[in-house]
């Protein structure tokens, strides 16, 4: 994981490794959550946490857009 950060973050940014590293932790907290493992109680996949998740991809999107 970090040679791979080492490696992206010249080419998209600081600030776009970051909002990529936080969509991946938030769609495998999400992930844990629905199916309950690592003794999780399971929290079902909500319209609220979908959306939620999605603004934080079209985020980081956004942050690695070149205008």
């Amino acid at each position: 994981m970090l040679s791979a950060t080492t490696a992206v973050a010249p080419k998209i940014g600081a600030a776009g490794m970051i909002a990529l590293v936080m969509v991946g932790q938030v769609v495998v907290a999400m992930l844990l959550d629905g199916t309950g493992w690592l003794a999780m109680t399971v929290q079902p996949l909500s319209a609220q946490r979908l959306i939620a998740a999605a603004l934080l991809v079209a985020g980081a999107l956004l942050m690695g857009w070149k205008a």
